[in-house]
């Protein structure tokens, strides 16, 4: 008997290689905020939710926001811009 195939996981038990994760949740509810949370913890391969983080390159879009603020919010979380990381921001 064969059974299911082992997943590779890009962040432990939660997100696989190759998934497409959506996002969504009430206005003002903090979701803009987890998502760069996951984001950077997988450009910089650090664990997020207590999970393992295999690490990616990321791409930050948020066209709502100016590039400067998104840009100063990474550098308050990270210390710096990861490479890997890549922000479209501002209107597109």
């Amino acid at each position: 008997m064969i059974g299911p195939m082992e997943a590779t996981w890009l962040l432990e038990d939660l997100v696989p290689v190759g998934a497409l994760v959506v996002l969504h949740g009430k206005t003002k509810s903090g979701e803009p905020i987890f998502a760069l949370n996951l984001a950077l913890a997988q450009a910089i391969s650090r664990p997020f939710l207590r999970r393992r983080s295999l690490g990616a390159q990321v791409a930050l879009i948020r066209p709502e926001e100016a590039p400067t603020i998104i840009r100063n919010r990474v550098k308050t979380m990270c210390d710096f811009v990861p490479e890997g990381v890549y922000i479209s921001a501002g209107i597109l």
